[in-house]
Parts: C-alpha cells; structure tokens; sequence
C-alpha cells in the first residue's frame, strides 16, 4: 500500500562497505547464538558516514546460530556521549514463528526511522534474543558494538527533536 514501509534490498556480503565484525568485549548472553556481523545503513543499502537524523534506517546482523533458535527478537540501544540511553529499536513479534536453523548464518534487518537526534557521536549496544518481548532468552548483546555520527542542520537545542506535524497563525480577533 502506498506510504507502507518497504523492505530495502537485500544485504550484501559482510565484506561489503560498512559491515563491521563484532569483536568479543562487552558482551553477555547464552552464546547459543551470536551476532558475527553488523552494519547499519540507509533503504537503499548505502552506509553514510554521517547521519542527519530523522532518516530511514536499517540494523542489519548476520547471526550465527549454534542451536534451533524459534521466535528471534533483534534490536539496539543508542546512548550519547555520557553513556545514557536516547532511543531504542527492536524487531518486537514481528518475526514471530520464524525459526534460525543451527549451523546456518542468518541475516535479520530491523528498519525504523531514525529520531531527530541532536549532532554529535552516539554508540550502540545490539541484542540477539529468542522468545517474546516479554518474556525471552538473551542469546547475544554487545555493548558499544556500533558508532553513529549524526550532523543534525535542524538542532533544536535538545538531544532529541518532535518534528512538527502542523503550525497555524491567524488573527485572534474573534
């Protein structure tokens, strides 16, 4: 339908431009799966090196399954400079009753729009899961495991900006 979110194409390999190995660190979970690969990019598949905000994105990870994993949940914690959380994504129970076979690398993409973040450096923590959003196994979540530069030209003087829908003016003489 028009205005519906589209699917971009598909990903090339993970030797392609922006796809970054996650490197062992700050990292947690049952290690029955483990995201080797990420990169997060544009619709058309294009990672700029600077982001503006407020444009489509897309979290790609390829994910290496040691075991049969069911119900995969997928997402990513952007924080600032001081650490804290801005905004977070998650593929929620949108995959619901799809299956990773062990032994077979998968690639999950997770679109959103990007807030309107104010400019500067962000880092992000990404998570792979399996269950509901409620209740789920941690399979694999890197901390620190992406960086994001956003040069916003629009800074509202938040970290992060509502654009507005709609502004009016007019007499208010009655």
């Amino acid at each position: 339908p028009p205005g519906a979110a589209q699917e971009p194409t598909p990903a090339p390999a993970a030797e392609a431009p922006g796809w970054r190995p996650v490197a062992a660190g700050q990292e947690y979970g049952s290690g029955d799966a483990r995201i080797t690969h990420l990169r997060l990019c544009d619709a058309a598949g294009y990672s700029p090196g600077v982001w503006r905000g407020g444009e489509e994105a897309v979290l790609e990870m390829r994910i290496a399954p040691r075991r049969e994993v069911a119900f995969p949940i997928a997402g990513l914690t952007l924080k600032d400079r001081l650490g804290q959380p801005v905004f977070g994504a998650n593929t929620g129970a949108r995959l619901h009753g799809e299956r990773l076979e062990a032994g077979r690398e998968a690639l999950l993409r997770l679109g959103f729009r990007l807030p309107e973040l104010a400019s500067g450096r962000y880092v992000a923590s990404v998570a792979f899961a399996s269950g509901s959003p409620a209740q789920h196994v941690q399979h694999h979540w890197a901390d620190d495991a992406l960086e994001l530069t956003v040069a916003n030209p629009h800074h509202n003087g938040a970290l992060v900006a509502a654009p507005a829908l709609w502004a009016s003016l007019g007499a208010a003489d009655g």
